[in-house]
């Protein structure tokens, strides 16, 4: 026998089903004939090896054997799919076996001999790798139980080659750590990732980043800067930290999945990180910590941090054919290099605008809706805030002021008391109207409901009609240009956060306050001062209130590549292959338009194609000013939205860099599938009957058995690429 020494041994049928070498099966050209001859070949030490013989390839002439491999176990045995064969003691000598077979066949329970056949009949099951059905066990179980023990090694067959995937495995394949971008102008710094705007959202998508291009880029040490054109000694934190909204907007899970999820769940990783970053128990952010903890979070990432960055212009160049025209189907841009008055020209292979405004995507030459929506709604945009925190005034205090006025308002003798009521006519001229506003069915006074002991809510207008009684102000936004609206408090240590000084907006007053990094405008102040002098005159010490304004809207990008309007969001939002996650929340539209808007509280999917405007191809819009389609923007203006769509940002990003592709060439059901594992969607369409609840919740359920499986449709190995 050519290429083999040694002398031939016969084998028994066992041995025969030893499974051939490792290294033969690893190697293709090996599995034209594999023989079923076992060969023993003695080695110098005297060791002998079991070698599988095989006709090709042979070893070149002249060339030393392989040196064999000491056998250091017993031959190798049929392993079990439900684990080894320990119940009966492991593998038998053979002689044991022979006399298994000879042996007089068990007796039946009348005690008259039964047929030899039973133990042949075990013996054929046992070599045929079953067990044999036990005594008192019918026919039909034992059927039933080893079909399952099939399912149970199937199962096991499919889950371990996936649970062996490493996680680089999802990432782009070997390449350079440090990719050359696209952009011939790099400017005199440059990173891999630019976020402007220090936002909630933008600050922990740059968190994420740091996470994820590690992981999917192969950047061990990646280059992000958070750019932002606001001064940092009053907070870092946009809205939270200079605008103070401590009172956060949650995810409202719908009641009929409370018995799968609270009902303030996260709706992503990346928001509960947050929460636990901030230090948020429930629904209360106290703006100070939260700023520190941002710095600090921002240290320990080494992403660098710009203040002041005013951007002055910026350079763009024509996207190459593979990077976004002929790929996506129309020419794009590239933006390249942000020019700034203080820092220089920095330059980046990607670029997220987190800004309010998205003033780094007006300066790209990116096409904007204008106001809400087109026509009319071009004018209109959801009123101002002041946060406002008042100091010495416990929650309690509050409650029994409320208590108080609410009383006087109903006791007709209360000559002042009823003198408010003049700049309210629904009240004044229809009794019963603030009977129902003022107390409950018991006829007890409404107070502040607090839904968490964190924060509580104002149920009755008692307050704002003192405020506005007592100062003389008209109420309302449609008469005056301020409103103490009902308000939203958030319990902190030593104060107490109120959002509830409304201010008349529109499209245009909103574009100018953004302009003026949130700065109150002059005719804003006198409203202030007659809220604070009502609070002092009522129990508080001081009343502090934030450097900038809470805005709540801004224009939207027109051209988005996939729009997350008001209308797919009433349809369940975006397809379930491709949602990072679900979130609930009413279209929101507070002191502007909701009058004219019916109310409504969608439960969607939502994804991160909004964010992408089809001009520019290394460029993302993350905020109010994403593409929202107009009244979209009543729900997408949530800070806990923005956070969760940042995470999956990130992850596209990461594959965008990693890949040399455009962000919306990144396939979004991929990034979905990377997303952290307990956040599946549940989204559905608004007005679903109670039986597609039924089956939605049961979906979400299993959702956590049967994930979303690499082979679903549109799936791309991450291995081919």
């Amino acid at each position: 026998m050519a290429g083999c020494s040694g002398s031939l041994q016969p084998v028994s049928r066992n041995r025969l089903r030893t499974p051939a070498s490792p290294k033969v099966l690893a190697d293709p050209q090996s599995w034209e004939r594999v023989g079923t001859l076992r060969i023993a070949r003695t080695s110098n030490a005297g060791i002998s090896a079991p070698i599988t013989l095989r006709s090709s390839p042979q070893a070149p002439p002249g060339t030393a054997p392989e040196s064999p491999r000491p056998r250091t176990s017993s031959p190798s045995r049929r392993i079990w799919p439900w684990g080894p064969r320990a119940d009966r003691g492991g593998a038998k000598p053979r002689a044991a076996r022979r006399d298994r077979l000879t042996a007089a066949p068990p007796a039946r329970r009348d005690g008259t001999p039964q047929s030899r056949a039973f133990g042949l009949r075990a013996a054929g099951r046992r070599a045929a790798g079953r067990r044999p059905a036990s005594r008192g066990e019918s026919w039909r179980r034992a059927r039933w139980r080893r079909a399952a023990e099939r399912l149970a090694a199937l199962a096991l067959a499919l889950a371990v080659p996936l649970a062996q995937i490493p996680a680089a495995a999802y990432g782009p394949g070997p390449r350079s750590p440090r990719p050359d971008p696209s952009c011939r102008r790099q400017g005199e710094r440059h990173f891999d990732v630019i976020v402007y705007g220090d936002e909630p959202a933008g600050v922990m998508t740059a968190l994420e980043l740091s996470r994820q291009l590690p992981r999917l880029a192969g950047l061990p040490r990646p280059r992000i800067a958070l750019l932002t054109p606001s001064d940092l000694r009053a907070g870092l934190g946009g809205t939270i930290a200079r605008s103070g909204l401590a009172y956060l907007d949650r995810n409202q899970v719908p009641r009929d999945m409370w018995a799968v999820l609270p009902p303030f769940a996260p709706s992503s990783d990346l928001y509960r990180r947050f929460l636990r970053l901030t230090g948020v128990q429930q629904i209360a952010v106290d703006p100070r910590q939260a700023s520190r903890a941002f710095r600090r979070a921002l240290a320990r990432a080494r992403i660098t941090l710009l203040a002041g960055v005013e951007p002055t212009g910026t350079e763009l160049e024509r996207a190459a054919a593979a990077d976004g025209g002929t790929l996506q189907g129309e020419g794009s841009d590239r933006l390249c290099v942000i020019e700034t008055a203080g820092h220089g020209r920095l330059g980046a292979d990607l670029f997220i605008d987190a800004s309010l405004g998205a003033d780094l995507a007006h300066r790209a030459s990116v096409p904007f809706l204008r106001g809400l929506g087109p026509r009319g709604l071009s004018r209109e945009s959801i009123s101002l805030g002041w946060i406002f925190e008042v100091e010495g005034l416990s929650i309690t205090q509050l409650r029994n002021l409320e208590e108080q006025l609410t009383r006087r308002l109903l006791d007709r003798r209360d000559r002042e008391a009823q003198h408010w009521l003049v700049g309210w006519p629904a009240y004044r001229n229809n009794r019963q109207r603030l009977l129902a506003d003022l107390v409950d069915q018991r006829g007890n006074p409404l107070l502040l409901y607090s839904a968490t002991s964190d924060s509580a809510d104002q149920q009755s207008p008692a307050l704002s009609i003192a405020v506005h009684g007592e100062q003389g102000l008209a109420p309302g936004l449609r008469r005056a240009p301020a409103r103490m609206d009902a308000a939203n408090v958030a319990i902190l240590p030593d104060r107490l956060s109120f959002n509830a000084l409304l201010f008349r907006n529109s499209a245009a007053q909103n574009r100018e306050v953004i302009a003026r990094h949130g700065r109150p405008l002059g005719w804003m102040v006198p409203a202030a001062a007659d809220v604070e002098s009502f609070f002092l005159r009522h129990g508080a010490r001081r009343v502090h209130w934030m450097p900038e304004l809470y805005i709540r809207s801004a224009d939207q990008i027109a051209h988005p590549r996939m729009a997350l309007s008001a209308g797919l969001m009433a349809r369940g939002g975006v397809p379930r292959p491709e949602a990072l996650g679900t979130f609930s929340y009413h279209l929101d539209f507070r002191g502007g338009i909701s009058a004219y808007v019916p109310p409504a509280k969608p439960t969607f999917n939502f994804g991160y194609r909004h964010t992408l405007p089809r001009e520019v191809s290394n460029l993302a819009v993350l905020g109010p000013a994403s593409g929202f389609g107009g009244l979209g923007q009543g729900a997408g203006r949530i800070i806990e939205l923005n956070i969760s769509v940042g995470q999956g940002l990130a992850i596209a990003s990461a594959l965008a860099l990693a890949r040399r592709l455009p962000l919306a060439a990144v396939d979004p059901r991929e990034v979905a599938r990377l997303m952290p594992a307990g956040f599946a969607p549940y989204g559905r369409p608004s007005g679903s009957t109670a039986f597609s609840l039924f089956l939605g919740r049961l979906l979400y359920q299993l959702e956590s058995w049967f994930p979303r499986w690499p082979w679903e449709p549109g799936w791309h190995s991450p291995l081919a690429s």
